[in-house]
C-alpha cells in the first residue's frame, strides 16, 4: 500500500511539473529563442528564396524580403521596396536582370555588411551581395519579381501587395 501511494505521489509531482513546463513554454513568443531583434521574425515571414539551376547545378541564388510588408510605416513611400541578395559563384559573362511585374527598378542602394539592416536579414547568405531595390507602385494585388540569369534561365518570386 505504501508503495502504491509513493508511486501515485511521484506521478503527481511529475505530472504537475510537466504541466508547469508546458504552460510556461507556451507563454513565450516565437522569437524568444532567437537572439535577434523582433524585426528578424518579421523579415522571416516576408522572405522568399529563388534559385537558378543549370545542368542540375545551382548557378545563382536570390533572397528577397518584401520590405513594405515588414514595416509598412518605414517603407511608406508610394513605392514597392525589396531587400534583395544575389549570390552567383561564377559571375564571368553573366547577364542578370530583375523586374517587378515587368517594370525595371527605379533605384538600387547597396547594403554594406556594417549597415544595421544587414544584421537582421532573414536567411542571410554571407556570400551574397545585398541591395534595397525600389520599383514604382502598381495597381495589381500581387507583386511578382522575375530574376533572369543569362537570358536563358529565370525564377519568379511573388508576394501579396501591401
Amino acid at each position: 500500500m505504501k508503495r502504491i501511494r509513493k508511486n501515485i505521489m511521484i506521478l503527481s509531482v511529475v505530472g504537475f511539473t510537466s504541466l508547469i513546463v508546458l504552460f510556461s513554454g507556451c507563454s513565450r513568443d516565437a522569437t524568444t529563442g532567437f537572439k535577434k531583434e523582433p524585426i528578424y521574425a518579421q523579415n522571416m515571414q516576408y522572405t522568399q528564396v529563388g534559385k537558378i539551376i543549370k545542368n542540375n547545378e545551382v548557378v545563382s541564388l536570390i533572397n528577397v524580403t518584401y520590405l513594405n510588408s515588414v514595416d509598412s510605416t518605414k517603407w511608406d513611400n508610394d513605392k514597392q521596396n525589396f531587400l534583395v541578395g544575389i549570390y552567383m559563384p561564377d559571375e564571368n559573362g553573366v547577364d542578370t536582370s530583375l523586374t517587378m511585374n515587368t517594370q525595371s527598378p527605379v533605384s538600387t542602394k547597396e547594403i554594406k555588411k556594417d549597415d544595421a539592416i544587414y544584421q537582421n536579414i532573414a536567411l542571410r547568405n554571407n556570400w551574397a551581395d545585398y541591395n534595397i531595390i525600389t520599383f514604382n507602385d502598381t495597381e495589381e494585388k500581387t507583386v511578382t519579381l522575375n530574376y533572369s540569369y543569362s537570358n536563358d534561365n529565370n525564377t519568379t518570386i511573388s508576394f501579396t501587395k501591401e
